[in-house]
């Protein structure tokens, strides 16, 4: 799954582990992901990135934890390598008072296997690919 999304639009660039610091219903912990991935494509492609389909492609794995705690693990493409990874290590925190590991991804790190494994323990896997690459399919 992952080799054909990094066929079809471009390689994946960074690899992650986000937690929370409290158990949080499974609304608001999709809300804080959903903001996190707006601030990195504010600071990638500028404000109004969603007017013209721009964005970073994601994928997440969703791990329900022994503490009740949600627990994302998560790839980010389309151009993330550019940014300090640090910066968003720390914007993680200041948003969800948990705790977030981001490696550049290279491929040949176990990661592919590591998150599809949420598929097989009842988790959820979620994929997003701005419109801006999806276009070129059509």
């Amino acid at each position: 799954m992952i080799d054909d999304l990094e066929a079809r639009f471009g390689k994946l660039e960074w690899f992650g582990h986000f937690t929370f610091a409290a158990p949080l219903h499974p609304e608001q912990a999709n809300k804080r992901w959903l903001r996190f991935v707006r601030e990195i494509n504010r600071k990638l492609y500028g404000n109004r990135h969603y007017k013209h389909g721009e964005g970073c492609t994601w994928i997440r794995g969703i791990e329900n934890q022994r503490r009740d705690a949600i627990h994302f693990h998560g790839f980010f493409g389309n151009g993330v390598h550019k940014l300090r990874r640090m910066d968003f290590v720390d914007l993680w925190y200041e948003m969800s008072e948990g705790f977030c590991r981001i490696y550049a991804y290279d491929g040949r790190n176990n990661a592919k296997d590591y998150i599809t494994k949420y598929v097989v323990k009842e988790g959820e896997i979620d994929v997003y690919v701005p419109s801006s690459l999806t276009d070129r399919l059509n």
